[in-house]
């Protein structure tokens, strides 16, 4: 369990799991998405329930926990924002052509809508100005009565938490580690216990096995900084995927 917990690195420097290199990075989020996209396949096509939801209840937490550790000592610049809205507008349609069978509306934003409003926010917060504040406000009140397919203040939340992380000195990132993690609790509260202790469980289990056997390597692996554009391509393959099978039926 104390590996779990704390590491040494090659220079004997004590690593704990929310310390993390570009490499270790990368695979969590490639893990991440593997995650997500057997979830979104039992989802969309009813099979592999309930295992697979399950397991893909640590995708978005890791995507989130990846994102705030990706922000650790940078601005982010608003043309990075700007793109990260782009890809969440053109994900849309095949987000509810995937999932129109299981219930959800064309107006349920998907996930991706979430980190654009977050990355907003840190973009504001970063660099205030009284427009950027008002443009951030005004997203985050259009955001909010859309996002049940997103996790609403739960996914925000969340979101922030993880972010939060690597914008406070190093001594308090502990405490504001176990801050993100009571926010992942209560991201999966509504769907009750066996989601919440799938999120938590895989999530950290996740997070120790790659902090653990993972190389603390500065190499990174390119496939993983595409993370939006793969999430609007593996929607559009499913979507493809569950309306050719319904024009066959």
């Amino acid at each position: 369990m104390t590996a779990c917990v704390q590491r040494k690195d090659a220079r004997g420097t004590v690593r704990f799991p929310w310390q993390l290199a570009p490499l270790q990075r990368d695979i969590i989020k490639i893990v991440a998405f593997l995650a997500m996209t057997g979830d979104h396949i039992a989802t969309a096509f009813h099979v592999g329930s309930p295992w697979l939801n399950l397991t893909g209840r640590c995708a978005f937490p890791l995507f989130a926990l990846m994102a705030g550790c990706n922000l650790a000592g940078r601005q982010i610049r608003q043309t990075a924002v700007n793109r990260l809205w782009l890809m969440a507008v053109l994900a849309q349609p095949v987000f509810w052509l995937a999932f129109r069978g299981t219930g959800n509306q064309w107006w349920e934003l998907n996930i991706l809508f979430c980190f654009a409003v977050v990355m907003q926010v840190v973009c504001f917060w970063q660099r205030p100005d009284a427009i950027k504040g008002a443009i951030t406000g005004a997203m985050l009140a259009l955001y909010l009565p859309f996002s049940t397919a997103s996790y609403g203040w739960q996914g925000l939340v969340m979101l922030l938490a993880a972010v939060s992380v690597w914008q406070v000195p190093e001594q308090y990132q502990g405490r504001l580690f176990l801050l993100w993690l009571c926010s992942v609790v209560w991201l999966n509260s509504a769907n009750g216990a066996v989601p919440v202790l799938a999120g938590m469980g895989m999530t950290l289990m996740v997070l120790c096995l790659v902090h653990e056997y993972v190389p603390a390597s500065s190499k990174r692996l390119q496939i993983s900084r595409w993370f939006a554009e793969g999430y609007a391509l593996h929607l559009l393959i499913i979507a493809g995927m569950v309306n050719g099978l319904q024009v066959h039926a």
